[in-house]
């Protein structure tokens, strides 16, 4: 079984953390990483047209890493360092299907359309290297 990209909170801790949090907290967005990809499932936890809501996951889902980012762009969760800070096979590569992504660089909030190969996170080009050689 591969080491987690992910390391801190599962779904269900960042659930609990936005449903509990007050205004000096507020959770603008959270991030979830596919839980087991290598187990194959032909159910979804709603209707794709109607979005889904918390009360249709599974234990499963609930248990899958997670990432939230608050308003005031604080982090919780994310990329394990180990793997983030390893300096080996780290790529800025175009996002495939000219799709957009969030950039993972602290206080950066752009959406770009280029990623880090190995991480599988979005990252613009002014944030990469820092991304993947801070703590």
């Amino acid at each position: 079984m591969s080491e987690p990209r992910f390391v801190g909170i599962t779904v269900q801790e960042a659930l609990d953390i936005a449903y509990e949090s007050d205004s000096d907290t507020e959770v603008a967005e959270v991030f979830i990483e596919p839980p087991q990809s290598h187990v194959l499932s032909d159910k979804d936890s709603a209707d794709e047209d109607n979005g889904g809501c918390a009360d249709n996951l599974n234990s499963r889902q609930l248990s899958a890493a997670a990432e939230i980012r608050f308003a005031n762009s604080r982090r919780i969760g994310g990329i394990a360092d180990d793997l983030r800070l390893d300096n080996i096979g780290h790529y800025i590569v175009p996002i495939p299907d000219d799709k957009r992504r969030r950039c993972a660089g602290e206080d950066c909030n752009s959406r770009g359309r280029t990623m880090c190969c190995k991480c599988d996170v979005g990252l613009c080009v002014n944030c990469f290297k820092k991304y993947h050689t801070t703590k």
